[in-house]
C-alpha cells in the first residue's frame, strides 16, 4: 500500500498542502475554516496535476523516461491508468467545490492546472519535440512559479491580504526551486538518456546537490535575517533547509523524503504559531 500511494502521487499532494500551510503561517493567517479549505484546494489541484503528468490523458503520451527511471512504478501506473485518471477527475471536482466555497474565481485554477501540466510535459511517445520540462532550469523555474502561484492565490482567497502573501510567496518559490533541483538527481540516468536537461545532467549530481542546498540555505538565511524571526517562521525556514539536507545525505529516495518533509515542517510550524 505505501508504494501504491507513492505511485499515485500522494507525497506530491502532501508537499502542495504543506506549501500552502507554510504560506498561510508566514503571512500571519490564523487557523480556520477558510484556511483549511485553501490548503485542501491547493493539495487537490496539485495532486490532480501530478497524476495527469504521470498517467497522461492519452496512452500514446506515455513518457519512456518514466519506465527507465522507475520501472516498477511505471508498470503499476500503466496497469492502473484508468483508475488514476478517474482519481484525477475526482480531485478536479473536489478542487472546484473547495474553490466555490472560498472564491468562485479560484475554480479557474483547476482547468488551468490541467492545461499547464499537459503543456509542460506531454508529447507523443514517438516524438522528440522539446518540452518545457526538458529545458535546463526552465523546468525548475516553472515548477516553482506554479506552486507559488497556486499557494498564494488560495491563501489570498482565504482572506489573507495579498500584500502579506507576497513575501511568503517569494520565499516558497525559492524553496521549491531548490527542492526541484535536488529531486532531479534521482532521475539523472533517465533524463540523460531522453535529453531532459537538468542541473544533475548538465553539471553532475554533486553540483546539483550543492546548488539545491545552497538555494535553500540562502533562502532560509535571508528570510530569518531580513524578514521574520518568530518561532514558527524559524521552524519553516530552518526546518525546510535542514530536513532537505538530511534527506539528500541520508536516503537515495530524495523526492519522496522532500515531499513528505514539507508536510511535517508545515504541521510543526502551524502548531506553534
Amino acid at each position: 500500500m505505501p508504494h501504491r500511494l507513492e505511485h499515485a502521487c500522494l507525497p506530491a499532494a502532501i508537499y502542495a498542502g504543506g506549501a500552502a500551510s507554510c504560506v498561510l503561517t508566514l503571512a500571519g493567517g490564523a487557523p480556520g475554516h477558510e484556511q483549511a479549505l485553501a490548503i485542501g484546494f491547493t493539495a487537490a489541484v496539485a495532486w490532480m496535476a501530478y497524476i495527469l503528468d504521470r498517467a497522461k490523458i492519452f496512452a500514446r503520451w506515455h513518457d519512456p523516461a518514466d519506465r527507465l527511471a522507475r520501472p516498477e512504478r511505471d508498470a503499476w501506473v500503466r496497469a492502473h491508468r484508468g483508475g488514476l485518471l478517474a482519481g484525477a477527475a475526482a480531485l478536479a471536482t473536489i478542487g472546484v467545490v473547495f474553490a466555490l466555497a472560498l472564491r468562485p474565481w479560484l475554480a479557474t485554477f483547476v482547468p488551468a492546472g490541467a492545461a499547464a501540466v499537459i503543456a509542460y510535459g506531454s508529447r507523443d511517445a514517438a516524438s522528440d519535440r522539446t518540452r518545457p520540462k526538458d529545458v535546463l532550469l526552465l523546468k525548475n523555474a516553472l515548477t516553482a512559479a506554479a506552486f507559488a502561484t497556486l499557494a498564494c492565490s488560495s491563501t489570498s482567497a482565504a482572506g489573507i491580504d495579498p500584500r502579506a502573501v507576497a513575501s511568503p510567496g517569494l520565499f516558497l518559490a525559492c524553496v521549491v526551486l531548490g527542492d526541484a533541483v535536488l529531486c532531479d538527481i534521482e532521475d539523472l540516468h533517465a533524463d540523460e538518456a531522453h535529453r531532459t536537461r537538468t542541473v544533475a545532467v548538465a553539471a553532475g549530481p554533486r553540483t546539483a546537490r550543492t546548488l539545491g542546498l545552497g538555494i535553500l540555505a540562502l533562502t532560509a538565511t535571508s528570510w530569518l535575517v531580513f524578514v521574520d524571526r518568530t518561532p514558527a517562521s524559524a521552524v519553516i525556514a530552518a526546518g525546510l533547509w535542514l530536513t532537505a539536507t538530511l534527506a539528500v545525505w541520508a536516503t537515495h529516495r530524495v523526492r519522496i523524503a522532500i515531499d513528505l518533509r514539507m508536510g511535517v515542517v508545515a504541521l510543526a510550524a502551524a502548531l506553534i504559531a
